[in-house]
Parts: C-alpha cells; structure tokens; sequence
C-alpha cells in the first residue's frame, strides 16, 4: 500500500480560518484609523508651533503687536518672512483658526485634533497656543475664540 503525502483540503481550510481570525485580531488591535489620525494630530501640533513662532517673531518686529485676523488671513506672516509657507491642516481637519484682541496685544492659534488620546469621548481635542499663556498645548475639549485662555 503506498502513503500519500500532504493535507486534506478541510486540514488547509481549518488552517487559513485560524490565520484569517489572528491577523483580524492583530489589525483590531493596532487600530491603522487611529495610528493616521495621530499622525495628523502630530501635524496639526508641530503647524500650530510653527505659525505661533512666526507670529511672536512678527510681534517682536512690530512693537509686540500680533496681525489683524484681516492681516493673517491676507497672508502677512509670508510677505514678512516669518514663514516659506502657511501650513495647512490635514485632509478632513478643520482649518487653523487665528484670533487676535482688539489691541493686538494678545494672538492665539488653535487646531482641530482627531486622535484617540488627544480627543474627550466625543471625539473633541485642540492643539492651542495663546500668547498670554506663552506656550502651546493639546486640550481634550473644543476650541473657542477666548483670549487668554486654551482652548
């Protein structure tokens, strides 16, 4: 009598649903949709940091007066040299918002954040940056137009 060699078919079967369950678990468990957004929220930090450097520089030059939300909005921070480029937000990230006080003594920049750890349960975080608290940050709620204040 000779011996075959090999698998059955229901063997192989068996086999590839066990791996197709493992690797299931694995993509559940790094979570790829969270791994982007905290990619994009590292983005939106690192822009929220460059353009509050650029606007300290812009203040430092003009009697420690930050722009217009007119002047940023027009682009000043380019045509006096304080940045190449204006970064802009990731895809599907709401715009970077600038807002000023009426005496131009006081600038802040927030960001929308999206990632698991930088958001409350509802899915809100801001990356802020105000000139009164003279440092940036990420806030687990959303950003607001006060003054004085992250968010």
């Amino acid at each position: 009598m000779r011996r075959k060699w090999g698998f059955t078919l229901i063997e192989l079967l068996v086999v590839i649903g066990v791996l197709a369950v493992i690797a299931a678990g694995i993509v559940a468990l790094i979570d790829p949709v969270d791994k982007l957004a905290q990619a994009n929220d590292a983005k939106v930090q690192n822009d929220v940091g460059q353009i509050a450097t650029a606007l300290q520089s812009y203040a430092a030059q003009n009697s420690g007066l930050y722009p217009t939300s007119a002047e940023y909005t027009a682009g000043v921070l380019r045509t006096s040299g304080e940045l190449t480029t204006m970064p802009t937000q990731p895809t599907n990230y709401t715009a970077y918002a600038y807002s000023v006080n009426a005496g131009q003594t006081i600038g802040k920049v927030t960001g929308q954040l999206k990632a698991k750890k930088n958001t409350t349960a509802g899915g809100v975080g801001t990356s802020c940056w105000d000139s009164s608290l003279g440092t940036a940050g990420v806030y687990k709620a959303a950003a607001t137009t006060t003054l004085g204040a992250c968010p």
